[in-house]
């Protein structure tokens, strides 16, 4: 049975108790909704795979509470990544990265790659900050349009899901832009509201704001 939750009455410790037991919830973002579970629970992951009827030749989204959690799913991070996620979140940019080696190979399709964002939406947020990773996709079922609003993830994912999170309309209703960095250079492999300029501009001048240290990373100059 579903629980569905108004947004103006979050339990955060009732979410992450969900999640500690490999739960499945759906949750607003800034761009679509989602579905999400602990990205390191193989069972977890499964019913995500389950519930949407996803082919599990396509990978999930790691949504890290942080800049500085990138590295607990994914390595070589160069300073123009770095760069970016400083510029663009908390927002919608998904950046593929190259993944960690001890992350779950059915999270990235038994891949060598991982897509990572931080979203910019106050509840999921709150969550990240307790519980993160989490393994994401957008909350329909498999062939239908990702939802901007709660009444169309009820309409299709009552009953298949632990709890859903009710946000009100999401900011945008499109759905984040894909950035592969594990290319030179780096290519988009889906475009939303952040624009191939937008990313051009930010590499071009934004690394000026920025002081690099092989130790400390990227400090934003004040």
């Amino acid at each position: 049975m579903t629980k569905i939750i108004d947004a103006c009455n979050i339990n955060i410790e009732e979410i992450v108790n969900v999640l500690k037991f490999g739960g499945v919830i759906a949750i607003p973002t800034d761009t679509v909704y989602g579905l999400a579970c602990d990205f390191f629970n193989i069972d977890a992951v499964s019913r995500i795979y389950e519930i949407k009827g996803r082919p599990e030749d396509m990978p999930l989204i790691a949504m890290v509470a942080d800049v500085k959690n990138i590295d607990s799913v994914a390595v070589n991070l160069t300073p123009d990544v770095k760069v970016l996620a400083y510029r663009f979140w908390p927002g919608p940019l998904t950046m593929i990265l190259d993944a960690k080696p001890t992350i779950p190979k059915i999270a990235i399709a038994n891949g060598t790659t991982v897509g990572v964002r931080i979203p910019d939406h106050e509840i999921t947020l709150q969550i990240l900050d307790r519980y993160s990773p989490l393994a994401t996709t957008s909350a329909n079922l498999s062939g239908w349009s990702a939802p901007d609003n709660a009444g169309d993830v009820i309409a299709h994912l009552d009953g298949r899901v632990d709890i859903i999170i009710d946000g009100g309309l999401t900011n945008s209703g499109i759905a984040s832009t894909i950035l592969n960095c594990t290319t030179k250079p780096f290519h988009i492999l889906r475009e939303g509201t952040v624009k191939s300029s937008n990313i051009v501009e930010v590499l071009k001048e934004e690394r000026k704001s920025f002081i690099y240290d092989e130790e400390q990373g990227y400090t934003q100059i004040d």
